[in-house]
């Protein structure tokens, strides 16, 4: 009999397919010339890399391997992965015998045909798990996460949590846990005659551990923590994270109830509340679930009263700031919840996409949607996704007892409830081929028809199946039918009503959309329901980074070769927030488990604007929402104009500044950061007020030095604005959390004065110690910093995305470099923070002498896993980047020196200040022949005695570089895989500068790797 030709993968996604999911044999004493094999090319015990290539020698132990990319490398059998499958034809028929197994005799033949075709050609791609091992061993669990019960409040009972967590986890699984069962901080321990440390300090214990088993294998530990709205230790869960390396390795959820959401609309008063732990009942019926507690008439302690909004705010401000944390309408979702009356949901897996009970497991695969197109119709091929449909959801239906258990609470639970999640992939990719615009009116409403069908089919295939199998042991038609999905379900579709009440259901739950970073890598399509992140990529090759489009893109470029892609062509960027939302909110009418979807947000997306999308995403009918914000980092937002006025009266007696007590400045409470965002726009500069604009109006006033070395508040008066400019607060390096802020006036982009011009430095930067003056220009001593520095914000682009590099001079020479590129918590950041720290203290350590130019020597053409640019606008890396920033720093100053000599020869005004014998001039340009004066910018911060200050002028060059060139460019771009507009990090496992975040989750669009996979 004639096999068909079996097709190899290529590129990453044959790597993908061989690293994760093909069967491996143990024993690569097996290795023979001609196997495709993967090659350890980074002994990384954490992040190996390996690489592709066919064995073309061997001498014993040692092998010739001539790698894809054409090189040829010597190595041993220990480093290299023997693969038994080495096509997904092989795999997909390993899946469907496997899976098939479990039907009756009779009917496994069927089952195993039936199962083959819905995987060939890729239209079900299993969960990573599935794939991996279904058929493989016998030992390996089929299913990615799980939810454990609530911790017990006790000492044994943490312990108990930390134990089964870290089992889980040590079989490469990610857990959920929440955390609200434990009592709060200072709350009374009986017994030990002592206080609790609170449920926040127990999550860390549970995030230390997560880290711990991350460094002992391959797959990184997942963790979700959640707390609910009514607990007293909410606020110090919502800002954990802002407390450098108290929870580091998991993911935070804020379990929000409608009740609270009430409150917040229409301003009420919220109680934090925890039961008595005094009751006798306490230790055996408390399980964190409060109306339970409530409703069995036990008691509970009121610990605070705070206004809803507060609270709101925080977690909004936070979510801003750094992504986290997202919010999860619990309340709303056990309404919706089909297993509400037996099995309430208590948390999510790490990834979101799975609310789930205690012990309630993931069990994944995913439609891939790009399949189902019709090319003759030119519509969805809908009888074809009906069959693919309802045998995917037999097919997951056996996993449940195909899986080995190593937990029986497991066991119990998936075998009384059955729960499956079916999602899907390619969905960006299908509506391009059907010419339809993500995110416009018509694609809601053919997200509603789509997922809508997809929901009907899979609950009639349960359906049939317990009628053939029996439904699951926990269902009540009545009950089930009155949960909040099944009755909008029933009301669209009334045949699956009429099939439940005739036949059952076989799963609790069918539908899920879980994220697909790796396996849509793998196949080439697009990722859960996202659009896509960008349609030209760079892939690593033997010459360096080759240009390559997504299929679907490479597909209508070769169609149309002089055309530009055409406006239903979007990306993730190219929607807005509210987009994003509105598309998640239709798919989830559809899901009855929820979504991991990331709503991405340019970078001067305001604290309000994310309020209002938080809100939508309640009032559309989501179960949870998260938020990427580009760029987005931990900083300090502004102080209201109150605060400001106040930070004025404290400093206008003041006529020394003590740096020294800069130092020891306190972080400022929360509530003392609060900003009107319907005046003010809030951006992220790195600790500085960065302006994308370079000019404002002639009517600008200038800075005066009042002579006690203060600055006086300026306002400014550009056409169009409304309100005074405020005060920019700057942390120096000195200090690990200074105060940091940003803000643009009504929506526009500010800036900021240089005057780096001066001959001589004014009173403000003269530093003091102990009442004597110490001379800033010292030759010997390390230079501290003084009160006030004057510089410039540069925008270049680079590598790892924009990065906004602050310098700051003193007497007219760069001393200080802020670099902000990339989110808080990444890599890219702690380096770039890292990175100019150490400038800092390079150009502030003795006498200056030509550090700048020995700077700008050694850090210029520093190179790293790709670039930006062309020619002279080239950036290397972020090194390269301070480097050109400097070389331009250095010629503004020669440029802005030589304009105030020509403003003086034209108008004759100057502005003399004496200073220790010395001149001064107070930086006044000229307005004539259309140069506009810099903006003022003045911060402050609350409650603070003393404010460091950093009054700056930002240049934005000439874009120096763009991530994605146009497609009729000649020349060739040697950088990674990366997208315009969009934050990278570095990939932990190939060490480009392409992690990118998509679907809730961090995947790699070089290599592949994926955080959620």
């Amino acid at each position: 009999m004639n096999m068909p030709q079996k097709k190899r993968l290529e590129g990453l996604s044959e790597k993908i397919f061989l690293d994760r999911y093909a069967k491996k044999d143990a024993d690569t004493n097996n290795t023979r010339v001609g196997d495709v094999v993967l090659v350890l090319t980074k002994d990384d015990p954490k992040f190996p890399t390996k690489e592709v290539g066919e064995v073309t020698a061997r001498n014993g132990r040692n092998l010739s391997v001539a790698l894809r990319s054409g090189a040829t490398i010597q190595t041993s059998i220990e480093h290299v992965t023997l693969t038994v499958e080495k096509t997904p034809e092989e795999m997909w028929d390993r899946l469907a015998s496997a899976i098939a197994s479990v039907e009756t005799t009779e009917k496994q033949a069927e089952w195993t045909d039936k199962f083959r075709y819905i995987l060939d050609d890729w239209k079900l791609v299993p969960g990573g798990r599935i794939a991996a091992g279904a058929g493989a061993s016998e030992e390996l669990t089929l299913f990615n996460c799980y939810v454990i019960p609530s911790p017990k409040d006790s000492r044994g009972g943490i312990m108990q949590t930390l134990s089964e967590m870290t089992e889980i986890m040590a079989r490469g699984g990610g857990v959920g846990i929440n955390l609200s069962s434990l009592r709060p901080r200072r709350a009374i321990v009986r017994g030990v005659n002592g206080s609790s440390s609170g449920a926040v300090s127990w999550g860390g214990l549970f995030s230390y551990t997560t880290g711990l088993i991350e460094q002992g294998g391959s797959r990184r530990g997942a963790l979700m923590l959640m707390m609910y709205d009514w607990h007293p230790d909410i606020l110090d869960f919502i800002t954990v994270k802002q407390t450098a390396g108290q929870v580091t390795n998991a993911n935070l959820s804020v379990c929000v109830s409608n009740g609270f959401m009430k409150a917040v609309k229409e301003d009420l008063d919220w109680e934090l509340v925890f039961p008595d732990t005094s009751d006798p009942d306490y230790d055996e019926q408390w399980d964190g679930d409060l109306e339970k507690w409530k409703k069995a008439g036990k008691p509970v302690i009121p610990y605070q009263t705070v206004k809803a909004r507060d609270i709101w705010h925080t977690i909004i401000e936070s979510a801003w700031k750094s992504a986290e944390p997202g919010v999860v309408f619990m309340e709303h979702y056990n309404q919706m919840s089909n297993s509400w009356y037996f099995n309430p949901i208590i948390c999510t897996n790490p990834c979101g996409e799975q609310g789930l009970p205690a012990w309630g497991v993931c069990n994944l695969s995913a439609l891939n949607l790009s399949k189902f197109y019709d090319a003759e119709k030119r519509d969805v091929a809908w009888e074809e996704l009906s069959k693919v449909t309802r045998y995917a959801v037999r097919f997951l239906d056996n996993v449940i007892d195909k899986t080995p258990y190593h937990f029986e609470e497991n066991k119990n639970n998936q075998q009384k409830e059955r729960r499956v999640g079916l999602g899907s992939m390619g969905l960006a990719e299908l509506m391009i081929k059907l010419g339809i615009r993500y995110g416009s009116p018509y694609s809601l409403e053919f997200l509603d028809r789509l997922f809508g069908f997809i929901a009907r089919e899979a609950y009639l295939a349960s359906a049939d199946i317990a009628a053939e199998k029996g439904a699951f042991p926990a269902f009540q038609a009545e009950p089930y039918l009155s949960s909040g999905f099944m009755k909008q379900m029933c009301g669209v579709y009334p045949e699956v009503e009429e099939a439940i009440q005739a036949k059952g259901m076989r799963n609790v739950t069918v539908i899920t959309q879980a994220p697909t970073g790796s396996t849509g890598t793998m196949v080439g399509t697009s990722t859960g329901i996202e659009p896509y992140f960008a349609f030209k990529y760079y892939r690593q090759s033997r010459l360096g980074y080759d240009e390559q489009f997504v299929p679907i893109a490479q597909q209508w470029k070769d169609a149309h070769p002089n055309d530009q892609l055409p406006d239903y062509f979007v990306t993730a960027m190219d929607l807005s927030a509210e987009d994003h939302i509105r598309a998640q909110a239709a798919i989830q009418r559809w899901v009855d488990s929820s979504i991991s979807k990331t709503a991405n947000c340019p970078n001067d997306f305001t604290v309000e604007q994310t309020k209002e999308l938080y809100e939508l995403a309640f009032d559309l009918g989501c179960k949870g929402v998260t938020i990427y914000r580009d760029g987005s980092r931990d900083v300090q937002v502004l102080s209201t104009e109150k605060e400001l006025k106040q930070e004025e009266s404290n400093h206008s007696g003041s006529g020394q500044a003590d740096s020294h007590s800069n130092s020891q400045q306190k972080q400022p409470e929360q509530d003392d950061f609060r900003a009107d965002n319907q005046e003010k726009q809030q951006s992220t500069q790195g600790g500085v007020l960065h302006c994308e604009s370079s000019f404002v109006s002639e009517g600008q006033q200038k800075t005066k030095n009042n002579g006690n070395g203060n600055e006086q508040q300026l306002h400014r008066q550009d056409t169009g604005s409304s309100g005074a400019s405020s005060l920019s607060v700057s942390s120096d390096h000195e200090q690990k959390d200074g105060v940091r802020a940003q803000e643009s006036n009504d929506g526009q982009e500010s800036t900021q004065e240089s005057t780096h011009g001066n001959a001589s430095p004014s009173a403000e930067v003269t530093a003091t110690k102990g009442g004597e003056s110490e001379s800033a220009s010292s030759n010997n001593v390390y230079k501290r910093r003084p009160q006030v520095l004057r510089g410039a914000t540069y925008k270049i682009n680079t590598p790892f995305g924009m990065a906004y590099i602050t310098i700051n001079d003193l007497n007219d020479i760069p001393a200080e470099i802020f670099l902000n590129v990339g989110k808080a918590g990444s890599d890219v950041f702690a380096m770039a923070e890292a990175l100019g720290r150490v400038c800092s203290l390079f150009l502030r350590y003795g006498d200056h002498g030509n550090k700048v130019e020995l700077l700008i020597k050694h850090l210029k053409g520093i190179g790293g896993s790709g670039s930006v640019g062309f020619g002279a606008n080239r950036v290397e890396s972020i090194a390269d980047a301070v480097a050109k920033a400097l070389e331009t720093h250095m010629q503004e100053q020669a440029c802005d020196q030589e304009r105030q000599r020509n403003s003086k020869g034209r108008n004759g005004q100057q502005n003399h200040q004496n200073d220790s014998g010395q001149s001064h001039n107070n930086n006044q340009q000229s307005s004539e022949n259309g140069h506009q004066s810099k903006n003022n910018n003045q911060t402050a911060s609350g409650n603070h005695q003393q404010v460091n200050s950093s009054r700056q002028e930002s240049i934005e060059q000439e874009p120096i570089a763009a991530a994605i060139e146009d497609s009729s460019s000649a020349q060739k771009d040697t950088s990674p895989p990366m997208m315009s507009g969009m934050s990278r990090d570095l990939c932990p496992s190939c060490g480009s500068a392409s992690l990118i975040n998509m679907e809730g989750c961090k995947t790699c669009a070089n290599c592949g790797y994926s955080r959620c996979s």
